[in-house]
């Protein structure tokens, strides 16, 4: 599994070692090539074993990648991971399934015949990649990143909860990069709306995350959110208890797996991504984030709802929780962990995880 990455960690980089977690349950010896940092030291902790690779001289790798075969299948994640995937995978015949996490389309025209799949992490990945990049849609499986039964399974506390809280908080979950600023004005803007709403009572802004534009986060929140509005930048968060967070959080910005996991924890979410906002996750806005990885991979020609109507809606109409219920069980259904297992057991064409039970049937 060569996997090149441009974080110390990240959505990729959970996706990735999710993936590796299922499959070495499963049985399958499993052996990932990538950089030195917390991913190689979370992937050894999961079983697998592990090939060094400095990316910017990647076909140094090739001979170990070689001489540590054979190999069933190699499976490539983000630029790089696909140009080692197919030198290794063309000298040693094994099949290549390969996987795009973003909107960037890493010259897949010239190589998609050599693969035996793409897999995309959403269905506008499978749109940009069929109609930009010309691969063959038969070709295409979506693997969403999703979120452990756990997660759906923790007690959502009601609007009414979160409010008696001495101060309610507004979380963000993500990578403090360039990919993130635009993450910045909205999270601004979804922090005021709350604090309007509860007539200027303190709020707790919560950022969860680390990275190199940290410092640009730190100063443009601390400059514009309310004086009511305490800042905490907490840095990395031990994934595991993100969801906890989560779910005591009134409301929170995130993409990605972030805002999936936010949805399944329970808290209202407004999704913006990499490409724009998809908006407060409710109504169509909640299909356009479940369609585009919350705002990750883009949504041509949709508008998101106003968002301050939809604060207002769900924290002074009442529409609070039944608005987090309808997302959360929109989300289960589409991005629990046992779809999303059985989803990419599917697409690298091995047996099922689980045995299917067909008895009865």
């Amino acid at each position: 599994m060569p996997v090149r990455s441009v974080a110390d960690w990240g959505g990729l980089q959970e996706w990735a070692l999710t993936a590796v977690l299922d499959l070495v349950a499963a049985g399958h010896e499993v052996v990932v090539a990538g950089g030195q940092g917390l991913f190689r030291t979370k992937i050894l902790e999961a079983g697998a074993d592990y090939i060094d690779v400095d990316w910017t001289r990647w076909e140094q790798a090739v001979d170990e990648c070689l001489r540590r075969g054979p190999w069933d299948r190699i499976f490539s994640h983000g630029p790089l991971g696909s140009d080692l995937a197919l030198k290794v995978g063309g000298l040693s015949g094994a099949p290549i399934y390969h996987m795009i996490h973003g909107s960037y389309l890493d010259n897949v025209n010239h190589w998609s015949p050599r693969v035996e799949r793409i897999l995309v992490s959403s269905p506008a990945l499978l749109d940009f990649v069929v109609r930009v990049g010309f691969v063959e849609p038969w070709k295409v499986s979506v693997v969403p990143a999703g979120a452990p039964r756990w997660v759906f399974d923790l007690p959502a506390p009601s609007l009414e909860e979160k409010l008696q809280s001495g101060r309610p908080v507004v979380a963000t979950a993500a990578r403090l990069a360039a990919d993130k600023v635009r993450q910045i004005e909205p999270t601004i803007a979804l922090v005021r709306e709350v604090s309007d709403c509860i007539d200027g009572r303190p709020v707790e802004l919560l950022v969860m995350g680390d990275g190199p534009h940290r410092a640009q986060f730190e100063q443009r929140l601390r400059q514009s959110v309310p004086e009511s509005v305490t800042v905490t930048i907490a840095g990395w968060v031990a994934h595991d208890q993100v969801p906890h967070v989560l779910n005591r959080a009134l409301a929170t910005c995130a993409a990605g797996m972030g805002a999936a996991r936010a949805l399944a924890a329970g808290a209202l979410t407004l999704a913006v991504g990499a490409q724009g906002s998809v908006g407060l996750q409710r109504g169509r806005n909640l299909r356009a984030g479940l369609w585009s990885n919350f705002g990750d991979h883009g949504c041509p020609r949709f508008r998101p709802s106003d968002l301050s109507g939809d604060v207002r809606s769900a924290l002074l109409e009442g529409t609070y929780d039944e608005d987090v219920r309808r997302a959360r069980d929109a989300c289960f259904y589409h991005r629990n962990e046992d779809r999303v297992r059985a989803e990419l057991f599917d697409a690298l064409d091995l047996e099922p995880a689980v045995p299917i039970d067909r008895a009865g049937a």
